[in-house]
């Protein structure tokens, strides 16, 4: 389960990054896949990254912050199977309406988080 909580945590950096970087091209690609098929795709995303980050809590360096994370993203993944296409579509709404500064704050969590997850998963090395 580390290795797949690094993978992911290096996914939210790069995607973090690419915000950051081109917000712009992050919330067009967004808007791309915003389907009803997509949404239930990412529901079932969001509740596995959950899952990993509550399993590869035991074994971390900061467990409490795995757990924490990884039920917030599990909530959010099912809450989105309840809502539908209507959740996911107001927060691409909000970052359309309030313009890049705001995205790039979230792609700024992103990345925070990203790091701080490949940090506390990321074997220690014995001296």
């Amino acid at each position: 389960m580390a290795l797949l909580a690094i993978l992911i945590g290096l996914l939210f950096v790069c995607t973090g990054v690419l915000g950051l970087s081109a917000p712009d091209l992050l919330l067009a690609t967004i808007k791309r896949y915003q389907t009803t098929d997509m949404t239930y795709v990412a529901a079932g995303a969001r509740i596995v990254i959950g899952l990993v980050f509550l399993f590869a809590a035991r074994d971390s360096r900061l467990p409490n912050f795995l757990r924490i994370v990884g039920t917030l993203i599990l909530i959010g993944g099912l809450a989105t199977v309840v809502l539908g296409l209507r959740g996911p579509a107001i927060l691409v709404e909000w970052w359309d309406v309030f313009g890049a500064p705001y995205l790039r704050e979230w792609c700024a969590v992103a990345v925070a988080v990203g790091a701080i997850v490949i940090y506390a998963t990321v074997p220690q090395r014995t001296r």
